[in-house]
């Protein structure tokens, strides 16, 4: 019976600490989108301001136009290829999670019913 508590209690804890690592990591996604989201808002603020400076006549105190959109998108596609490689990486991290904890339940589970057949025999 003892073993049995002990058993259940384990599982409990993997239970908990599989919630509670599942949930960083998807705070760690929503924050890297939330980061992706904030730099794309900065960059067409960026290519507003622009604007407004090609508009107000100051073409000689900003880089050509053609340049200025090229370091743009250059920076666009370097922001989207890092927080699409850590998204990645963080959903592989996610699965290798839950493999895992499916794996150690399905461990305990199997320890569960050989510790009630043992019980049942004696």
């Amino acid at each position: 019976m003892e073993r049995e508590r002990a058993l259940r209690l384990r599982m409990e804890n993997e239970v908990d600490n599989f919630r509670s690592e599942k949930k960083k990591i998807e705070a760690d996604i929503e924050m890297s989108l939330a980061i992706k989201q904030r730099f794309r808002k900065e960059l067409e603020q960026t290519i507003d301001r622009l604007h407004f400076t090609i508009k107000k006549g100051r073409k000689d105190s900003v880089p050509p136009l053609q340049h200025a959109y090229h370091i743009l998108e250059q920076a666009q596609y370097e922001e989207n290829a890092l927080v699409q490689t850590k998204i990645k990486a963080l959903e592989i991290k996610k699965e290798n999670l839950e493999r895992g904890y499916k794996k150690q339940i399905e461990a305990r589970e199997t320890e569960l019913v050989e510790l009630r057949k043992e019980r049942n025999e004696t």
